[in-house]
């Protein structure tokens, strides 16, 4: 009975499919946070569905300057899901270290607490309940457009575990890598691990260039996300509240895991910060000063044009 009053009144929310639309950018860090994506992804239906390739592209524009603090060797780091990682973390005027582990046996998505996996869950849960809500009240607009972003979804999903590959990475390097990264607005990383480690997530792209193949899916996946918002100016009163309800919590759930994410998984390798960002004992050149005293040489220093050339 309140169904059908609902329905006689004008749809207020008819446009819900037009947030599935919009530019945020959630799905496309929690790509950047986990360097794949899973299946399970197809039930994480927020905004943004049709700008995940954009990963690629999160950096911000920033290329940090790094260099090995054994050897002196300048480089710039060119991988822009690990360079969005270190802005993340970083801080101004302070001095962040970073320890990149060995490669794992199996590709891990969570953290080591797993809160942002509850609350992955809680997200797909969303979906699969509005799925069913949707079918038990016969609203098929409203079902259609779920699973027309559901299929943008996969397609999207599908492009991204393809691009995720291991590429060129330069020759093989053994022993330890101990790298000092500065980065904008004064914020200093310094980065530790195995060499050939560091280089897998420093070096080039975690995301290889997309094929024709790959750049047609993409652009009917697109296709797919607008096709929703056609699909779900049909839908009814009370679907198109559940499509609005189901679009505006997963951002919020997705947004929020990812504030609670602190690893960065790319390769089987997980970044994480191993001591927390400390203070600069009064200048620049103190805590310069300290390193090179750490290190036993100033070769770094000098490359990087933090202390003069004796």
């Amino acid at each position: 009975m309140l169904l059908s009053v609902l329905n006689r009144i004008h749809n207020p929310f008819c446009a819900a499919g037009i947030l599935a639309a919009m530019n945020f950018k959630a799905i496309a860090r929690r790509a950047m946070f986990t360097g794949s994506a899973s299946y399970l992804d197809i039930f994480i239906l927020a905004p943004g569905i049709h700008v995940q390739q954009m990963a690629s592209e999160i950096n911000v524009g920033e290329h940090p300057r790094a260099c090995d603090m054994s050897s002196g060797y300048v480089f710039l780091i060119q991988n822009p899901a690990t360079i969005s990682f270190l802005l993340r973390i970083s801080k101004t005027g302070f001095l962040t270290k970073v320890h990149v582990s060995p490669p794992l046996p199996h590709r891990t998505t969570f953290g080591a607490d797993s809160f942002d996996l509850v609350l992955y869950i809680g997200c797909a849960s969303l979906t699969i309940g509005t799925i069913g809500i949707l079918a038990a009240i016969a609203d098929w607009w409203a079902l259609t457009a779920v699973f027309a972003l559901m299929a943008a979804r996969l397609l999207n999903i599908i492009v991204v575990k393809r691009r995720a590959v291991l590429g060129w990475k330069g020759a093989f390097e053994s022993g330890d890598a101990d790298l000092f990264v500065i980065l904008s607005r004064d914020r200093w990383v310094r980065i530790q691990g195995a060499m050939n480690d560091v280089k897998n997530v420093t070096a080039g792209s975690w995301l290889q260039k997309m094929s024709d193949e790959e750049s047609c899916a993409t652009v009917v996946a697109t296709l797919f996300v607008y096709l929703s918002t056609i699909l779900a100016f049909n839908a009814s009163i009370f679907g198109s509240l559940l499509l609005v309800a189901m679009i505006i919590s997963a951002l919020g759930l997705l947004g929020l895991a990812n504030t609670m994410t602190r690893d960065l998984h790319m390769f089987r390798h997980v970044v994480r910060v191993a001591e927390e960002p400390k203070i600069r004992p009064g200048s620049r050149f103190d805590v310069v000063q300290q390193l090179v005293l750490e290190c036993a040489s100033d070769t770094w220093a000098i490359a990087l044009g933090l202390v003069p050339p004796r």
